[in-house]
């Protein structure tokens, strides 16, 4: 009977033994695990946040040359009405011009 209590002790002891070891290699792996999920979070959101400036970059390039090309049509288009002016006004000129000149022979005729 002696001898099987110094068994069984014996075999708790190696018992307790591997459940520390085996509970040892879980922990590494799990904190092996935890390190590789953080690195690919950390590239994951590295390349996340390159994306998003590019995206940012690449829109202020769009709306950047929007405006030039709205400056471009506003100048082009303020030259086209002053243009339509200028002519307005030449031929205005002209019909007054020609109404004095109808208004001249009437009064010389008379």
């Amino acid at each position: 009977e002696a001898e099987w209590v110094r068994r069984s002790k014996d075999f708790e002891e190696r018992k307790a033994e591997f459940e520390a070891l085996v509970m040892s290699k879980a922990l590494g792996a799990l904190k092996e695990h935890n390190n590789d999920v953080e690195s690919i979070g950390e590239a994951v959101l590295t390349r996340t946040m390159e994306l998003i400036k590019q995206q940012s970059k690449s829109r202020l390039d769009i709306e950047r040359n929007v405006l030039e090309q709205s400056e471009a049509f506003k100048a082009q288009y303020k030259d086209l009405l002053d243009e339509e002016f200028r002519e307005r006004c030449r031929v205005y000129d002209e019909r007054v011009a020609e109404r004095e000149r109808n208004l001249i022979q009437i009064v010389q005729q008379e």
